[in-house]
Order: C-alpha cells, then sequence, then structure tokens
C-alpha cells in the first residue's frame, strides 16, 4: 500500500476548475482501490470535487472562520505543514506550484505539469510575478513529473530542459457522474457553445468576428458562453459594434446545466491559441455534441480524427469549420459518433492506472 498525500493548494484555490477536478477524480478513484491509500492536508475547502470528503475539520467553526479564500489558503498551507512534519506518507503530490513544501518535505514528491501557458504567451501575464519562477523551482526539483499530454511533455524539455526519462505522460481520465435532471432553464433552439475564460490565449475575440458571417448566414443561431465570469464592459461594447449583441450571452452553469448544454449545441467550439489538455472536449465527447477547435498544440492528440479543425489564427478557418457542421447533418453525425469512439481512450482506470505505476517508479 502506497500512502499519498495530495495537499491542499487546488482545493483551496478552486470552487471548480480541471485541476482539482483531476485530483479530486485521482482521489476517489484511489480510495476505491487497494494499491493506494490517498490523504489530502486541507482543513476545510468549498471546493465542489471534494464536497463528500471527510476532511481534518468539516466542524461549522472552520466553515465560519475560513470563510474568505485568503484566509482559508493561509490555515490549510499551515494544516500543510504540519502534515508534511508527521512524515505519516511515502510520497507528496503537491496539486500547485507554492514550493512552501521545501523546507518541511523529507519524502520524494512527484508534481503533475498540466500546461506552460505562462512560459509560452508571457505578454499576458505579469512580469514580477513569482509564480514562475516558483513553478520552476517546484517542477526541476521533482522525483518525477506527470505530463498531461505529449504536447506539454515536448514543451517541458524545450523551454527547461527536462530530460526525457524524468517525465511521463498520462493523460487526463474522464469521470462522467452528473445527469441532466436537475437542470432548468430556458435555451436558445440553436446555439453555439464555447466554455471557459474568454481573453488572451482563448482566442475569444477573434473567434467571436469569425462568428458574424455565421450569424448572418444562419439568423436563428446563438452563441452561448459559460465557464467564464459575466461578459465585461468592453466585451458588450464590442458585441454592440460588431452588430452581434442580440446573438450572445452568458450563462453561469452548474455541471448539471453543462451536461444540457453540451447535448442541445449545434456545436461546440474550442478555438484557443493553446491548451495543456483541454478537459472541455472531453465533456463534449461525452454528451454528444459534434466539435470544431484548433489544429494547434495538444488538440490534435487528444481529439485524433474526431473533430473537425480549423486554424484558430484564420478567422475564415473557423467560420468554415463551424459553417461545415451547421449545414451538414451527415458531418454532424460522423463527429458524433467518432467523438464517443475518441472518449473511450480516456478512461479514468487508466489515468489511475498509470498515475500508480509512476508512484512505485518513484519509491523503488
Amino acid at each position: 500500500m502506497i500512502k499519498v498525500l495530495y495537499d491542499h493548494q487546488m482545493f483551496s484555490l478552486q470552487r471548480y476548475g480541471g485541476v482539482s477536478r483531476y485530483f479530486a477524480n485521482l482521489y476517489t478513484s484511489f480510495k476505491k482501490g487497494t494499491e493506494v491509500r490517498p490523504s489530502i492536508s486541507a482543513l476545510y475547502s468549498k471546493n465542489h470535487y471534494i464536497e463528500e470528503v471527510t476532511l481534518a475539520s468539516p466542524h461549522w467553526f472552520w466553515q465560519l472562520l475560513l470563510r474568505k479564500k485568503r484566509r482559508m489558503y493561509k490555515w490549510n498551507r499551515w494544516y500543510s505543514k504540519k502534515q508534511l512534519r508527521k512524515q505519516d506518507f511515502n510520497l507528496f503530490h503537491p496539486t500547485y506550484y507554492d514550493p512552501y513544501f521545501f523546507n518541511e518535505l523529507k519524502k520524494p514528491y512527484v508534481i503533475t505539469v498540466h500546461d506552460m501557458i505562462y512560459e509560452l504567451f508571457p505578454q499576458y501575464f505579469n512580469a514580477g510575478d513569482m509564480f514562475v519562477i516558483h513553478k520552476r523551482r517546484v517542477i526541476e526539483n521533482a522525483h518525477h513529473i506527470i505530463s498531461i499530454s505529449h504536447s506539454t511533455k515536448q514543451d517541458l524539455m524545450r523551454l527547461y530542459g527536462i530530460a526525457d526519462s524524468k517525465i511521463t505522460v498520462v493523460h487526463l481520465g474522464f469521470l462522467q457522474e452528473l445527469s441532466v435532471d436537475a437542470a432548468e432553464i430556458e435555451l436558445p433552439e440553436k446555439y453555439i457553445l464555447f466554455v471557459g475564460e474568454r481573453t488572451n490565449y482563448k482566442n475569444f475575440q477573434r473567434f467571436t468576428e469569425a462568428l458574424i458571417p455565421v450569424f448572418q448566414k444562419y439568423s436563428d443561431v446563438q452563441l452561448i458562453c459559460t465557464g467564464g465570469n459575466a461578459f465585461k464592459k468592453e466585451e458588450l461594447e464590442f458585441f454592440q459594434e460588431k452588430g452581434i449583441d442580440k446573438k450572445v450571452q452568458q450563462v453561469s452553469a452548474s455541471d448539471q446545466l453543462m451536461t444540457k448544454l453540451y447535448r442541445n449545441a449545434l456545436v461546440f467550439v474550442f478555438p484557443s491559441l493553446y491548451e495543456g489538455f483541454g478537459l472541455p472536449l472531453l465533456e463534449a465527447f461525452s454528451n454528444n455534441c459534434p466539435v470544431a477547435c484548433s489544429n494547434t498544440s495538444s488538440f490534435t492528440e487528444v481529439c485524433g480524427n474526431a473533430v473537425l479543425y480549423f486554424d484558430p489564427i484564420d478567422r475564415n478557418s473557423i467560420s468554415q469549420a463551424i459553417s461545415s457542421i451547421l449545414e451538414n447533418p451527415s458531418v454532424s453525425e460522423e463527429l458524433r459518433f467518432k467523438g464517443s469512439e475518441q472518449l473511450k481512450k480516456f478512461t479514468i482506470d487508466k489515468c489511475v492506472e498509470q498515475t500508480t505505476a509512476v508512484y512505485k517508479h518513484v519509491l523503488s
């Protein structure tokens, strides 16, 4: 039995999100097995994916005391240090890049790298941010690195000079648990779906500009955005300037509502310039939703031939891919079938099995 300690970081930072979902899925799956005994070093968390997990102090006092995220992070960090000093584990797996544990840890640790966005797109981030420095220290000092895609592995080797032998690719495993039954919302009859944040490398503005000829051709089609915050003033002004303000809406969605949004969309479009993996792609596949996405970074690795690709820099390329799906029911049906087949390559069981192999390798 391997005793693995996951720390508090992403469970303190995220209510929802791909990174905390990844670790929560590992934790939940390992709890059902016999080879790995996981624990989480957190006093309290508001994270949706571990709501059923009994943490150190689920008492109402902590819920009241740690209501503010900054305070919760501080106390969880203190508790994580305390658990590290106990050394009641074989292996440490921090959930993010805060190097607070360097002076406390006496056991080996593994780090999962999801992407290299900060390194590849520094123009979009604060030049004085210590995050990149901390991230590099944590990665370079790790006993082993898990990369969630071959694309990210190549970035690690190229940008940080990490040896091939120190990195193992373990693709994300998809775990579908929720149904659509609880979601009550009135949706447009025909809509295109966008999921996630809308700035910088997410390529949202170019994507919406590419939609203008699509909206002109299909007057009854709208765009639903979810996963990010409400539209900013600048975005609303941009929509109005382009004459598409009546075509675009933002929806704050629970997991149940996300299922409904995917299932009823004409197409899910993922126009990012870069992704380390792209979990929404698997979510779309699992809900029988046709996909059009960028032809960059990890997309071809994750999607295979199950999507229509476009050049994310070329507005015409984006427009043509979306239009091909809207006007050809046969294309749409083919993508639905191929998506469900592609999803079979990314099971949670496979992710757990390969992660366990990494843990054993490090401890051997």
